[in-house]
């Protein structure tokens, strides 16, 4: 997931093991839902999506398979940003009463 500018974009993902699909979730900045987007993924092969400007938020969600991903920004890819994934656990701290 990324928080994204205004402008041209695209996703990349590459690197991937086995044949699955990818569901990429977009988000304006206000926070308003757009079409999702799925994509079929095929081993050796990259994926290049294309972005709505809009969108200043992207989530992929990866279904059966693995892959590196990033954001190219500008016309010619003039910033390349990495996806990065969700931290969906933490660790929450055992608090006790103390002893009387």
């Amino acid at each position: 997931a990324v928080a994204l500018p205004r402008g041209p974009k695209r996703i990349v993902l590459a690197g991937i093991p086995r044949v699955g699909e990818a569901t990429v979730l977009l988000r304006t900045p206000s926070g308003r839902a757009l079409r999702p987007r799925t994509v079929d993924l095929s081993v050796g092969a990259a994926a290049r999506i294309r972005l709505p400007d809009r969108a200043g938020y992207v989530e992929v969600r990866l279904d059966d398979t693995t892959a590196v991903g990033a954001v190219e920004l500008g016309p010619r890819a003039l910033a390349v940003v990495p996806l990065v994934p969700l931290v969906l656990s933490g660790r929450v701290a055992d608090v006790r009463p103390a002893l009387q």
